[in-house]
């Protein structure tokens, strides 16, 4: 089985109708082919975006998205010691990435693993370090 690293984005078009693509609900139902990771700020990044939809949509439902968010079995990586972090500040900068899609493009490549996502600018950083993407946006 393949790991699969999946970015705040990519999550959010799985679990929200009004962030759903065509390309996202096809990799969706191929899910069970690949081990899903995620750096840890994953759920801080998926929760605060959930937040932020439901306060524009109020009809959408948090604990049916919050309760998808967990059967997707994602195996969460450790956070960075601050000096880390703070090392990882060149690497950004030279991807154009923010930290945050930094840790999801570098832990790609750690794993070894394709990578999930809508983020136009995080897939060209992936493609050009040659991860596997596989583009959400439709």
């Amino acid at each position: 089985m393949s790991e699969l690293v999946v970015d705040a984005s990519a999550a959010i078009s799985w679990v929200t109708r009004s962030q759903a693509t065509g390309a996202a609900e096809s990799l969706f139902a191929r899910l069970d082919e690949f081990a899903l990771a995620a750096p840890h700020i994953f759920a801080w990044e998926v929760a605060n975006i959930l937040l932020g939809l439901h306060r524009r949509e109020p009809r959408l439902d948090l604990g049916s998205a919050l309760g998808e968010l967990a059967s997707l079995e994602i195996t969460f990586h450790p956070p960075f010691a601050p000096i880390d972090v703070w090392a990882t500040v060149p690497r950004a900068r030279a991807w154009r990435l923010s930290l945050f899609d930094t840790n999801y493009l570098g832990l790609a490549l750690e794993q070894g693993a394709a990578l999930a996502s809508r983020d136009r600018r995080l897939l060209a950083a992936a493609r050009r370090e040659g991860v596997e993407t596989f583009d959400l946006n439709d």
